[in-house]
């Protein structure tokens, strides 16, 4: 975390005292849609996957991989149900922080609450980024922006969840992989 935001010694420890180290096996859900989202994690190992089920059909709206936070960021927000569901999809390791008590290191600390607010532009960053591809790249353009600037996921993810995050059916990203 300190790669994102400066922390003194004294904000470090603070941080430490409310993280909790958690794993996951492939497969296990993190968050089922319909509770609240309390928690933020930050994906030490491994891979968390957020994704909506709409009419029966399970669809991918983020991925994150070692090194990067994860959560349903609208629930853990607003204390609503999540409309999200949270699962592994590697067997992953992740610093669990929980939310309420964050919020009182961010009053805290000002380093704390820099960093939390670091990591809420990143997060925004990405969702506009997400944003403009899918509503204005041809799926080619979607693979090869994902290729060229997080090829992890390509090697990582698999070819379902991967088809779904970029909009397209696992048979179309078949053939958009074979013309790549």
């Amino acid at each position: 975390m300190r790669q994102i935001s400066p922390l003194d010694e004294k904000a470090c420890i603070a941080l430490n005292e409310i993280t909790v180290s958690r794993p996951f096996a492939k497969g296990e859900q993190v968050l089922a849609k319909g509770d609240v989202c309390s928690e933020m994690y930050f994906v030490v190992s491994g891979g968390l996957r957020g994704a909506y089920t709409i009419q029966e059909k399970d669809v991918t709206c983020w991925i994150s991989l070692d090194g990067s936070f994860a959560t349903s960021f609208a629930s853990l927000v607003t204390g609503d149900s999540s409309h999200e569901s949270i699962m592994a999809i590697e067997d992953t390791e992740v610093f669990v922080l929980p939310f309420k008590k964050l919020e009182a290191l961010f009053r805290e600390y000002h380093e704390i609450e820099t960093l939390g607010r670091l990591i809420s532009q990143r997060y925004y960053i990405q969702l506009e980024a997400r944003t403009y591809a899918l509503q204005f790249l041809s799926a080619a353009e979607r693979y090869d922006f994902l290729l060229k600037n997080n090829p992890q996921l390509i090697l990582r993810v698999p070819l379902g969840y991967l088809a779904s995050y970029i909009g397209v059916s696992p048979e179309t990203l078949s053939r958009i992989r074979a013309k790549a």
